[in-house]
C-alpha cells in the first residue's frame, strides 16, 4: 500500500505540457514563436535558420518596447551560429530602433544561442522605460527576474542612454 501511493506522487502530472521545437526563417515567425510559447505554457525551443534577420517594429511591453515579444515562458532561441544567425535592431533610422532586444519577465526561462546580436539601441523616457525597467535592462537584453543563459552568442553595436549598456 505505501508503495502503492508513493508511486502516485511520483507520477507526471496531467497538466504538464510536451517540449515544442519550432522552425522559423523569418522575423515574423520567430516573433510568432515567442507569442505562441508565451501561451501555451510548454518549453519551447525555436530552431533559427541562418541569415540576417532585420526587425523593424517594437513590440510593447510592461517593461518598455523591444524588438522581440516579452519573454514569459521557457523558451530557448537557438541560431546556427553567431557568425550566420544575426539579429539586426536596423539603424537609429529604422521605425524599430531605439527599442530593446529582448526583455525577459520574471519567473521565465530564456536561453540564448548560436545568436549574434547588432545594432540593439536604448534611449528611456518614462514611456519608452516605464518605471525602474530603465535602470535594471540593457539594450540587447533586460532580465527583469527571470532566468537567463546565454551561449556562443555575440552582442555588438549596441549602446544605452543613461541605463546599463547592452546587458543588464
Amino acid at each position: 500500500f505505501a508503495f502503492l501511493f508513493l508511486s502516485l506522487f511520483a507520477l507526471p502530472s496531467a497538466h504538464s505540457a510536451a517540449p515544442v521545437i519550432v522552425h522559423a526563417s523569418s522575423t515574423d515567425q520567430i516573433i510568432s514563436a515567442i507569442r505562441a510559447a508565451n501561451h501555451s505554457g510548454a518549453p519551447t525551443t525555436i530552431e533559427v535558420a541562418p541569415n540576417h534577420y532585420r526587425f523593424s517594429a517594437a513590440q510593447p511591453t510592461a517593461y518598455g518596447r523591444t524588438a522581440l515579444p516579452l519573454i514569459k515562458g521557457t523558451v530557448t532561441i537557438h541560431g546556427a551560429g553567431s557568425q550566420t544567425t544575426i539579429f539586426d535592431n536596423g539603424t537609429t533610422d529604422a521605425p524599430g530602433a531605439f527599442a530593446r532586444f529582448i526583455s525577459v519577465a520574471p519567473g521565465a526561462h530564456f536561453v540564448l544561442s548560436g545568436i549574434a546580436i547588432a545594432n540593439a539601441y536604448l534611449t528611456c523616457s518614462e514611456t519608452d522605460c516605464p518605471g525602474d525597467s530603465a535602470i535594471l535592462g540593457g539594450a540587447a537584453l533586460a532580465n527583469f527576474g527571470g532566468t537567463v543563459t546565454i551561449e556562443d552568442c555575440d552582442i555588438s553595436d549596441s549602446w544605452a542612454v543613461d541605463v546599463n549598456g547592452a546587458v543588464g
